[in-house]
């Protein structure tokens, strides 16, 4: 008659040693997804990343040109300093629609690269040096011809949700 019992209890106990290995597999599954997820979504934004600086060295090439267009806004993607529009503007900027969509806020589209769900986007803003006399600078020196760029770059990443804005100045 012990033999018996014995033979109920190692059962009882295989099944619950069962049961927590199970439990165990299935926690270490979950959170090697979670793992993969997190590198996933990283890689996602270093290609947007690097989306958004390719922009911005196709926006110094530009810069660094012989002439430059003018920025009052009538050629697309160049615009005077959104500073001077007032604060917010950039906020409701048209990175990705058409220009009948964009009424007017539009922006140069930069390389494609593979990979990626859209090329990136920029904007090239020259900006406004305020504060020095129209002679002369503080110092009473000749006022420096220096012309001050801002890039504004929107790169995307394989997926759509994945986006990085990247801003520089350039001194020209």
């Amino acid at each position: 008659m012990g033999a018996r019992r014995q033979r109920g209890v190692v059962l009882a106990v295989s099944l619950i040693l069962l049961t927590v290995m199970t439990l165990l597999g299935v926690t270490a599954m979950t959170v090697n997804s979670q793992h993969e997820n997190m590198a996933s979504n990283t890689r996602q934004r270093n290609l947007a990343f690097q989306s958004a600086e390719a922009c911005i060295r196709e926006a110094e090439g530009i810069l660094a040109g012989a002439s430059l267009p003018v920025f009052d806004g009538s050629t697309v993607g160049y615009r005077p300093s959104f500073a001077a529009a007032g604060a917010g503007e950039m906020l409701d900027y048209c990175w990705n629609g058409s220009e009948a969509d964009c009424d007017g806020a539009e922006s140069l589209v930069g390389p494609q690269l593979v990979g990626l769900a859209e090329p990136c986007r920029f904007v090239i803003e020259e900006l406004l040096i305020t504060g020095l006399p129209a002679d002369g600078s503080v110092k009473l020196a000749p006022i420096d011809t220096t012309r001050l760029y801002r890039v504004t770059a929107r790169g995307v990443g394989g997926v759509e949700d994945a986006v990085a804005i990247v801003q520089t100045l350039y001194r020209r």
